[in-house]
């Protein structure tokens, strides 16, 4: 079974255990990056800058969406965000999660359509180290095991067994 870019999201988190504790990591893929200008760039930074503060405020994973487009096969290969309807209190843009479905068929995504209310999931995740670590330890325990065994590794400059972990 694959686990995709999820060993090197823990190994992330592993380092910034042991460097920068308070952290807030923002996991992204490469194909998140939507423009070459520097507004683009700028406005990107200040999602992320917002995302940051979101997470750290509410001890939560923040998930970046995007308005999604009306024809149900463009939803291919994209996880839908389906947004609560209540205030989130971090203003407008910033919405509580129902739920989240990976890649709708074509009807599941003309259905969500339908109701609206949904986003493009980006893969682009923003999270403290300590909230991190209370979900890995809550829903994924044999991990947060390889992880603790990572931390440990990395704080004792044993790089060899970091790799071995990893």
């Amino acid at each position: 079974e694959s686990l995709g870019a999820f060993p090197a999201m823990i190994w992330a988190l592993a380092y910034a255990r042991v460097h920068q504790p308070h952290a807030a990591l923002v996991y992204t893929p490469m194909d998140g990056y939507y423009g070459k200008t520097q507004e683009h760039l700028q406005a990107f930074a200040e999602l992320l800058d917002r995302a940051i503060a979101v997470a750290q405020a509410e001890d939560a994973i923040v998930l970046v969406g995007a308005s999604p487009s009306s024809t149900p096969e463009e939803w291919a290969g994209l996880g839908a965000i389906q947004l609560d309807p209540h205030p989130s209190g971090h203003g407008p843009l910033v919405h509580r999660v129902a739920a989240f479905e990976e890649k709708p068929s074509p009807q599941r995504a003309a259905q969500l359509i339908r109701e609206g209310g949904s986003l493009w999931g980006l893969g682009i995740y923003v999270v403290t180290v300590e909230a991190m670590e209370r979900l890995l330890h809550a829903y994924q325990p044999r991990m947060f095991r390889t992880y603790r065994a990572m931390v440990e590794a990395l704080a004792r400059g044993d790089q060899a067994e970091v790799t071995r972990q990893f």
